[in-house]
């Protein structure tokens, strides 16, 4: 976040039809309006996941900041609170007789109510270094309270960008802790075009060891000064395991508005002139 001076607000959608599985939500960030040169953000999503099964519902909340360490090393922290229940019944539960298993269900109260199966805080660290004005390194880690389950699992990850106006590219490597009986890996890269210097085109690749799944991605938007929208879709490449995410983003540059005011060289002007 720190990284630019802007201040955007986000509203997205998600939805994975083999699943019925649609999820929700918004974030903002400013990187504008502290005069401490904190940047800041905050995140809100929700969704369910196949309701006529094991329905689950989930709320996800996010709070952000990230510091500059002179012109080169960025540093970020950011808490997480998420809350997960299943509703529904998994393929250990009695279904017919409205009994759940604690192995597939969750565990219930005295009074029978269902028990959310996730509950807690954690919190995220990141780590992003200017090796030069083009390329870039980032390291981060996920979930570092270390939950020790697959729905919250703790991983470290690493990533190396190169970036001009009109071309970006990277390459990411995480490890995961908790999804798999053992250490797994995923390996992506990516890239972005952005044509008439107004429309990003993206195409992705991803690797999950664990899965042993590769996915495909790719992606079309449009990028004004003060709106910008995205759709991208994620296709599994396998036999046996199914799925396409589509994703839907749509951005308001509020800097860009005039509505925001920052400081420049010292000296006040609208957010229109930050740079972005």
């Amino acid at each position: 976040m720190a990284l630019a001076r802007l201040y955007h607000i986000e509203a997205m959608g998600q939805f994975t039809p083999e699943a019925v599985r649609a999820l929700g939500g918004g974030a903002i960030v400013d990187s504008i309006t502290s005069s401490t040169r904190v940047a800041g953000g905050l995140a809100f999503t929700g969704g369910i996941l196949d309701p006529d099964g094991v329905d689950r519902g989930f709320i996800d909340a996010r709070a952000a900041a990230a510091y500059p360490l002179g012109d080169r090393v960025f540093i970020g922290l950011g808490g997480r609170y998420l809350r997960l229940i299943q509703d529904g019944f998994g393929p250990l539960d009695d279904a017919a007789g409205a009994r759940y298993s604690a192995v597939s269900g969750g565990l219930v109260d005295d009074a029978g109510q269902r028990l959310p199966s996730v509950d807690t805080f954690t919190f995220d660290a990141g780590l992003t270094i200017k090796i030069t004005d083009k390329v870039h390194l980032g390291v981060a880690g996920q979930n570092l309270t270390h939950p020790g389950h697959g729905l919250l699992p703790t991983t470290v990850g690493a990533a190396l960008g190169y970036g001009t106006e009109d071309i970006a590219i990277e390459v990411d490597g995480v490890a995961d802790f908790d999804s798999w009986s053992r250490v797994t890996a995923r390996l992506m890269a990516g890239g972005t075009y952005l044509a008439a210097d107004r429309y990003p085109l993206r195409l992705g690749y991803r690797y999950d060891q664990g899965a042993d799944v590769h996915q495909l991605s790719g992606g079309f938007g449009y990028i004004g000064q003060e709106i910008g929208a995205e759709i991208s879709i994620r296709r599994t490449l396998s036999t046996t395991i199914n799925a396409t995410m589509i994703s839907i983003g749509l951005t308001y540059h509020l800097e860009s508005s005039g509505l925001t005011r920052t400081r420049v060289s010292g000296e006040e002007s609208s957010g229109g002139d930050a740079e972005k």
